[in-house]
């Protein structure tokens, strides 16, 4: 008889099992480079590492064999800012022996009734927009579509110190009001992340203050999430947010068993009259080359990525 139940430390050897022939959509065996940067595609690694850092994870039993598991988080931070309790899929797979049997149903059944009784509001997924098996299932269990999104990558090899066609200066924010008068100038924010996850879920006035609390979350942490500001003859022409992704830098060094850093770009700004002169790819090569960003070590970078 199937049961569902929450996975302890031994459990996580079948479960890498279950892996190897699951997620042919990852980006982890689709990116070529960062396939050959990890060097390795086998997902049984990789989801041990995912797993380890998922609030938790349940698994579908069956005569002491398991057959299939979800990894979960409660996200924590998106939960404070959008005033709605936000839990995220992180990986649902079934053994490709015992697939179309009901089991994948069944572990999101009772991942659906657990959430609930914590208080979710929200529950999130994300997948291949090829992976049409994935996006029926989920479809099938109320998942709604919200909006497609690109995640771009640029490796350290392929990165040029490039110069623009104005005489720019780069140097790092020196205070949360510079920061502030940045982000202001732009009144086109085309990285506002929430529309993504939530665009049909919450009213417009909730939306502004949730950018409102982003961008100034940017501003608080400012030792955080490093901001470079361009400059032309002493006039602030645009900026670029960029922070290390501890969590996926952590996954990668893990795997590869050696040190491997990924940034993140949260925002980048060039203001209109200053476009097409190599402006904006002149401040991702400094930023990225940026002593400061790289803590003493320049090029230190293996890639960085932005949605």
């Amino acid at each position: 008889m199937l049961y569902i139940t929450e996975l302890k430390p031994t459990d996580l050897n079948p479960i890498q099992e279950i892996c190897k022939d699951s997620f042919e959509f990852s980006m982890y065996r689709v990116d070529k480079k960062l396939v050959n940067l990890v060097g390795t595609s086998d997902f049984s690694l990789i989801s041990k590492n995912i797993i380890s850092s998922s609030t938790n994870t349940f698994i579908a039993v069956n005569q002491n064999r398991i057959l299939g598991f979800l990894s979960w988080s409660h996200e924590k931070s998106l939960s404070s800012i959008t005033y709605r309790q936000v839990f995220k899929i992180n990986l649902l797979a079934v053994s490709k022996a015992y697939r179309n049997k009901g089991i994948g149903s069944e572990l999101m059944r009772y991942f659906l009734d657990y959430s609930a009784k914590r208080g979710a509001q929200i529950i999130f997924v994300s997948t291949d927009e090829n992976n049409t098996k994935a996006i029926d299932f989920y479809s099938k269990h109320g998942f709604k579509y919200s909006s497609t999104f690109l995640t771009l990558r640029l490796f350290r090899e392929k990165m040029t110190q490039q110069e623009p066609k104005e005489e720019v200066t780069v140097s790092l924010a020196k205070s949360r009001e510079e920061i502030h008068q940045l982000l202001a100038k732009n009144d086109e924010y085309q990285n506002y992340p929430f529309p993504i996850l939530f665009e049909n879920e919450i009213e417009e006035k909730i939306k502004l203050n949730l950018l409102d609390n982003y961008l100034r979350s940017l501003e608080i942490n400012f030792d955080i999430f490093k901001t470079f500001v361009a400059t032309v003859r002493s006039k602030p022409i645009g900026y670029i947010i960029i922070k290390e992704d501890i969590n996926l830098s952590s996954i990668l060094s893990n795997i590869s068993n050696k040190t491997i850093k990924a940034y993140r770009i949260f925002d980048i700004f060039v203001e209109k009259d200053y476009r097409g002169k190599g402006i904006g790819k002149y401040l991702i090569s400094s930023a990225v080359n940026s002593n400061l960003l790289n803590s003493g070590t320049s090029g230190t970078f293996d890639f960085i990525e932005i949605l």
